[in-house]
């Protein structure tokens, strides 16, 4: 469960301190102190187990008859899962905890009766923040609430969210969203640009015209209502006119592609792929620049990943997907019809159930998605994203965009700068405070129509920026500069303490053992649990990244052949550590001995010694 409160230290909770990101957790949080006369105290863990409940506090609610520890879980929409979800989370801790449900909207028919523990008298209880309140949500507060959040200082308020966003995909059910801003990175044509390279095909005029009309690209732009889309039509009939039988697409991929095909924002996306960050990938880019630099990382199409643009390809395969919704213009050989002009994106989003909005909108609906490159004004995007929402009446905000926002001291006069570049402007007669209010409102404003959208923005401002940004919310580069030999220490020195930590546990009776040792067990679990986790996502890791260091081209098959048959062989009633252990020293022959020397380390690349 995602955190999404950070309440500890506070006795109260008020429009002028406020911190975390839901607006139904404020809401309820508020409303309780206020009738109570309640704090909420912070806790992450229960009985060692990662746990952080929308609000907790540890001398119950008077108003609802609840004494002691109690958990306060908000959701926006109760629905069966929920429910099944709650009463689970009682069977659990209902021991320890009253449980109480704030729901603000339902789709069950009959509210569940309070659910009670007998052994202690503890209580799982629904209840609707209408009831609660005996009013509903004030369209008001809740502007002044989104208001008083941009207040925060931008960049601090971007760690709560990346630290958010490390949590949800953990939970391995993420999908890449990628848009034209990726393809840029590696220097390939903007929308404009590529537009201005194919209007040179337009034959019925000839040079020098067909150059004066190139430069009037923006003019054109502009007759074309300022419409990329309108403006592809308008250039595809114009071909047309000279040459009926010209294939746009093709036409496409002569100006598409350039000497390079990579980057470091794209190499870090491969990289977050080849790790199974992510289930799949939606792609609006018609190029194949993304499959290029899997390929620089010895992944392989139709083994590793499925490159999709069609629904007859959907089937039959086991591989991560990466759906290209608007199609595929590979840089050589047979090209696909693409999503390029305003008449095929009317054939496209105009039918509902065609694949690429099925695709997209269960991605949308079902997953956490991460959109990169992409302005987020596509209106079909957005479209999707409303109706998902309205789909599963989500209980968060389940994606993320990362998106450009400008600079405080370049706000408000960039076009002023561009427009008078032959006037000097001095930096003394803009009013700063003025300038600062416009830009907290300004992005308070867009953060919260896409928290309408579910959409989290992570925000940059520089281009340079996003790689890295990229990189640690989905942490992939604390590998990346180690050597073979430091990874194989930290291995072992992980799986040590693993084995470690279980030894403990196998040493602890599982029946009739003393209160004061169930007391020290407790506390170890409670001690060393998250360390243990901590150990096997750490260990998880660096025996992939070792993994993926082997040269696996340059090895001969005979070699394989033996390594398979020397390894350790693994028993489904082992342990992490076991487990683990067998891993590493299966890489370590590898690395080390395998037959006599013929594998050697080279720089950081384990290959074969001829």
């Amino acid at each position: 469960m995602p955190k999404r409160t950070s309440l500890k230290n506070k006795s109260r909770i008020s429009l002028e301190n406020v911190d975390f990101y839901s607006y139904e957790t404020f809401c309820v949080a508020e409303l309780l102190q206020k009738k109570d006369l309640i704090s909420f105290k912070e806790i992450t863990e229960i009985d060692g187990f990662s746990f952080s409940p929308d609000l907790y506090s540890e001398t119950g609610i008077p108003s609802l008859k609840l004494k002691g520890p109690t958990i306060i879980e908000i959701k926006k929409m109760l629905s069966y899962a929920t429910v099944q979800a709650m009463q689970a989370l009682f069977e659990r801790y209902g021991s320890k905890f009253n449980i109480v449900v704030v729901y603000f909207e339902s789709t069950i028919t009959n509210i569940p009766k309070d659910n009670k523990n007998d052994s202690q008298a503890k209580r799982l209880q629904y209840i609707s923040f209408e009831s609660l309140n005996n009013t509903k949500r004030s369209v008001k507060k809740q502007n002044a609430f989104f208001a008083k959040r941009a207040e925060r200082d931008w960049k601090e308020e971007r760690e709560d969210i990346i630290k958010k966003a490390q949590e949800i995909i953990a939970q391995e059910n993420n999908v890449l969203f990628l848009g034209a801003g990726v393809s840029m990175s590696a220097n390939m044509p903007s929308w404009k640009e590529l537009l201005k390279g194919l209007m040179g095909e337009v034959k019925q005029l000839k040079t020098p015209t067909l150059e004066a009309f190139k430069e009037l690209s923006s003019h054109v732009l502009e007759e074309c209502g300022d419409s990329n889309l309108i403006m592809g039509r308008y250039l595809q009939t114009a071909i047309s006119l000279y040459d009926d039988k010209a294939v746009f697409s093709k036409l496409i991929q002569k100006y598409l592609y350039n000497t390079e095909h990579t980057s470091p924002l794209l190499k870090n996306l491969a990289t977050i792929i080849k790790y199974r960050k992510v289930s799949e990938v939606i792609t609006y880019n018609f190029d194949n620049l993304l499959e290029q630099n899997l390929s620089d990382l010895k992944m392989k199409d139709s083994v590793d990943y499925t490159a999709i643009s069609k629904d007859a390809e959907i089937k039959g395969h086991n591989t991560l997907p990466i759906y290209h919704v608007h199609g595929i213009i590979p840089k050589e050989g047979p090209v696909d019809t693409v999503v390029f002009s305003e008449e095929e994106y009317h054939k496209r989003y105009s039918t509902a159930y065609h694949w690429s909005n099925v695709e997209q909108l269960h991605a949308l609906s079902r997953m956490h998605c991460f959109f990169v490159g992409l302005s987020m004004t596509d209106p079909n995007l957005r479209r999707l994203l409303d109706a998902a929402k309205e789909m599963n009446k989500s209980n968060g905000i389940n994606h993320y965009a990362f998106l450009q926002r400008k600079k405080l001291e370049n706000y408000c006069i960039s076009d002023v700068n561009k427009t008078c570049r032959y006037v000097h402007v001095s930096g003394s007669l803009i009013d700063t405070s003025k300038q600062k209010e416009i830009y907290d409102l300004n992005y308070s404003v867009i953060e919260s129509i896409f928290f309408d959208l579910g959409v989290n923005v992570i925000w940059y401002e520089e281009h340079n920026e996003l790689p890295n940004l990229i990189a640690k919310v989905f942490n992939i580069t604390q590998y990346e500069n180690l050597d073979i030999a430091e990874l194989i220490t930290r291995s072992e020195n992980s799986i040590k303490d693993i084995i470690e930590i279980e030894r403990h546990f196998q040493n602890t009776p599982k029946t009739s053992i003393p209160f004061l040792d169930a007391y020290k067990n407790a506390q170890y679990i409670k001690e060393n649990g998250s360390l243990y986790r901590a150990k096997i996502s750490e260990i998880s890791n660096l025996l992939s990244e070792l993994t993926n260091r082997v040269d696996w081209d340059n090895i001969r098959d005979d070699d394989k052949n033996e390594l398979q048959a020397k390894a350790a062989q693994y028993s489904n009633t082992a342990s992490y550590g076991t487990f683990f252990n067998l891993w590493l020293n299966s890489l370590k022959k590898l690395f080390l001995s395998l037959n006599f020397g013929k594998i050697k380390v080279s720089g950081n690349k384990i290959v074969k010694n001829l």
